[in-house]
Protein backbone atom coordinates (compact mmCIF):
# COMPACT_ATOMS: atom_id res chain seq x y z
CA UNK A 1 0.00 0.00 0.00
CA UNK A 2 3.02 2.47 0.90
CA UNK A 3 5.38 1.03 -1.85
CA UNK A 4 7.97 0.35 0.67
CA UNK A 5 9.36 -3.00 1.92
CA UNK A 6 8.19 -4.82 5.15
CA UNK A 7 11.80 -4.36 6.72
CA UNK A 8 11.30 -0.45 5.69
CA UNK A 9 7.86 0.04 7.51
CA UNK A 10 9.15 -1.91 10.45
CA UNK A 11 12.25 0.54 10.59
CA UNK A 12 9.86 3.63 10.07
CA UNK A 13 8.22 2.69 12.78
CA UNK A 14 10.67 2.35 15.18
CA UNK A 15 12.20 5.03 13.98
CA UNK A 16 8.68 7.00 14.65
CA UNK A 17 8.16 5.51 18.30
CA UNK A 18 11.63 6.41 19.32
CA UNK A 19 10.74 9.74 18.14
CA UNK A 20 7.28 9.87 20.67
CA UNK A 21 8.90 8.18 23.37
CA UNK A 22 11.26 11.24 23.15
CA UNK A 23 8.51 13.80 23.75
CA UNK A 24 10.77 16.36 21.91
CA UNK A 25 9.61 18.95 19.34
CA UNK A 26 10.58 17.56 15.48
CA UNK A 27 11.58 21.37 14.70
CA UNK A 28 13.02 23.51 17.79
CA UNK A 29 14.21 26.11 15.68
CA UNK A 30 13.33 29.21 13.87
CA UNK A 31 14.22 29.37 10.13
CA UNK A 32 16.65 32.24 10.51
CA UNK A 33 18.58 30.18 13.23
CA UNK A 34 18.24 26.96 10.50
CA UNK A 35 19.76 29.74 7.91
CA UNK A 36 22.68 31.20 10.05
CA UNK A 37 23.77 27.59 11.04
CA UNK A 38 23.64 26.23 7.57
CA UNK A 39 25.69 29.33 6.40
CA UNK A 40 27.91 29.07 9.06
CA UNK A 41 28.58 25.70 8.30
CA UNK A 42 29.65 26.06 4.85
CA UNK A 43 31.71 28.99 5.82
CA UNK A 44 33.84 26.75 7.89
CA UNK A 45 33.65 24.03 5.26
CA UNK A 46 34.67 26.82 2.61
CA UNK A 47 37.43 28.03 4.59
CA UNK A 48 38.78 24.72 6.34
CA UNK A 49 37.85 26.52 9.68
CA UNK A 50 37.66 23.82 12.32
CA UNK A 51 36.83 26.16 15.28
CA UNK A 52 33.70 27.18 13.35
CA UNK A 53 32.50 23.42 12.97
CA UNK A 54 33.34 22.77 16.65
CA UNK A 55 30.98 26.30 17.26
CA UNK A 56 28.00 24.92 15.25
CA UNK A 57 28.11 20.78 16.26
CA UNK A 58 26.62 19.50 19.00
CA UNK A 59 29.07 17.46 21.35
CA UNK A 60 27.00 14.44 20.56
CA UNK A 61 26.57 15.17 16.33
CA UNK A 62 25.86 12.13 13.99
CA UNK A 63 26.89 12.33 10.86
CA UNK A 64 24.57 9.64 8.92
CA UNK A 65 25.36 8.91 4.69
CA UNK A 66 23.50 7.43 1.85
CA UNK A 67 26.74 6.92 -0.21
CA UNK A 68 25.58 4.54 -2.25
CA UNK A 69 28.33 2.49 -2.41
CA UNK A 70 30.62 5.60 -2.94
CA UNK A 71 34.13 4.79 -1.38
CA UNK A 72 34.20 8.14 0.63
CA UNK A 73 30.95 7.94 1.99
CA UNK A 74 31.19 5.80 5.64
CA UNK A 75 29.26 3.00 6.05
CA UNK A 76 28.07 3.69 9.51
CA UNK A 77 27.00 6.79 11.77
CA UNK A 78 29.91 8.39 12.66
CA UNK A 79 29.87 9.95 16.54
CA UNK A 80 30.91 12.91 18.46
CA UNK A 81 32.05 16.76 17.32
CA UNK A 82 36.11 15.38 16.89
CA UNK A 83 35.65 12.40 14.55
CA UNK A 84 32.75 14.59 12.45
CA UNK A 85 34.66 18.21 12.37
CA UNK A 86 37.58 15.76 11.30
CA UNK A 87 35.51 14.10 8.46
CA UNK A 88 34.03 17.10 7.29
CA UNK A 89 37.30 19.33 6.79
CA UNK A 90 38.29 15.98 4.41
CA UNK A 91 35.54 16.40 2.30
CA UNK A 92 34.96 19.49 2.41
CA UNK A 93 38.53 19.78 0.81
CA UNK A 94 37.87 17.91 -2.00
CA UNK A 95 34.80 19.39 -2.87
CA UNK A 96 36.13 22.73 -2.74
CA UNK A 97 39.01 21.16 -4.87
CA UNK A 98 36.17 19.97 -7.23
CA UNK A 99 34.67 23.30 -7.40
CA UNK A 100 31.11 22.53 -6.19
CA UNK A 101 28.33 25.03 -5.51
CA UNK A 102 26.14 24.36 -3.13
CA UNK A 103 22.06 25.52 -3.46
CA UNK A 104 20.33 26.46 0.28
CA UNK A 105 17.09 24.10 0.25
CA UNK A 106 14.68 22.34 2.93
CA UNK A 107 15.71 18.24 2.55
CA UNK A 108 12.52 16.66 4.60
CA UNK A 109 11.00 19.18 6.09
CA UNK A 110 15.69 19.79 7.72
CA UNK A 111 17.44 22.82 6.62
CA UNK A 112 20.31 22.02 4.28
CA UNK A 113 21.38 22.03 0.82
CA UNK A 114 22.38 20.72 -1.97
CA UNK A 115 25.96 20.43 -3.57
CA UNK A 116 26.06 20.67 -7.37
CA UNK A 117 29.12 20.22 -10.01
CA UNK A 118 27.84 21.55 -12.92
CA UNK A 119 24.34 20.32 -13.04
CA UNK A 120 25.05 17.31 -11.52
CA UNK A 121 23.81 16.87 -7.78
CA UNK A 122 26.79 15.67 -5.94
CA UNK A 123 25.06 15.31 -2.95
CA UNK A 124 21.74 16.65 -0.53
CA UNK A 125 22.45 17.12 3.31
CA UNK A 126 20.43 18.31 5.96
CA UNK A 127 20.76 19.28 9.51
CA UNK A 128 18.53 18.35 12.91
CA UNK A 129 18.80 21.31 14.74
CA UNK A 130 18.15 21.58 18.16
CA UNK A 131 19.30 24.05 21.35
CA UNK A 132 21.16 26.41 18.54
CA UNK A 133 23.61 23.60 17.01
CA UNK A 134 23.60 21.02 15.00
CA UNK A 135 22.78 17.55 16.19
CA UNK A 136 22.74 15.29 13.30
CA UNK A 137 24.38 15.72 9.86
CA UNK A 138 22.26 13.49 6.99
CA UNK A 139 24.24 13.15 3.12
CA UNK A 140 22.67 11.70 0.65
CA UNK A 141 25.22 11.23 -2.25
CA UNK A 142 23.61 7.79 -3.66
CA UNK A 143 23.34 9.33 -7.21
CA UNK A 144 19.65 7.15 -7.97
CA UNK A 145 18.72 9.43 -5.32
CA UNK A 146 19.85 12.54 -6.79
CA UNK A 147 18.10 12.48 -10.11
CA UNK A 148 15.78 14.10 -9.44
CA UNK A 149 17.79 17.14 -8.00
CA UNK A 150 19.51 17.65 -11.70
CA UNK A 151 19.33 21.51 -12.86
CA UNK A 152 18.48 22.73 -16.27
CA UNK A 153 20.75 24.86 -15.83
CA UNK A 154 24.00 24.92 -13.28
CA UNK A 155 23.80 27.28 -10.37
CA UNK A 156 26.45 30.08 -10.05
Amino acid sequence: MVEKSEANCRQLLSRARQRVAERRPRFKASVGQHQRLVDAFLKAANEGDVAGFLAILAEDVVFVTDGGGEPQAPRRPVRGIGPVSRLLLQGAQRERAALTVTRPVFVNGWPGFVAYRGAVPRSAVAFDIDDGRIRAIYLVANPAKLQRLRLTHPPG
